[in-house]
């Protein structure tokens, strides 16, 4: 990956950051209004997601060695997993969207 792609990537990644700041602050989205559950699992989930895009890309720009790239990625990796895992379990714990089953 190039310094620039890096840079588009870090920058990029701030879109995951403001919502999960966002559901954490208790803000809910339209979306998401008519199935009640703890949303700051979803916050959680997104704030995860940010991290493991830092975790992959600052090593990169500040140049460390491969081995600290590598352990930075697997951190990431295993962010980006949890993230994953806790949008699972907000689904599972809300059970099926009413709009969902509608469209069956």
């Amino acid at each position: 990956m190039t310094t620039i792609e890096s840079w588009l990537v870090l920058s990029l990644s701030a879109v995951l950051l403001l919502p999960g700041i966002a559901l954490l602050a208790g803000w809910v989205p339209v979306r998401v209004r008519h199935r009640p559950g703890p949303l700051r699992l979803l916050g959680v989930a997104a704030l995860g997601c940010f991290a493991a895009l830092q975790c992959d890309t600052v090593p990169r720009l500040s140049q460390t060695s491969p081995g600290i790239i590598s352990l930075f990625a697997h951190a990431g990796l295993a962010l980006a997993a949890v993230g994953v895992l806790l949008g699972i379990a907000y689904d599972l714990k809300t059970g099926p969207s009413p709009h969902h089953t509608a469209l069956r």
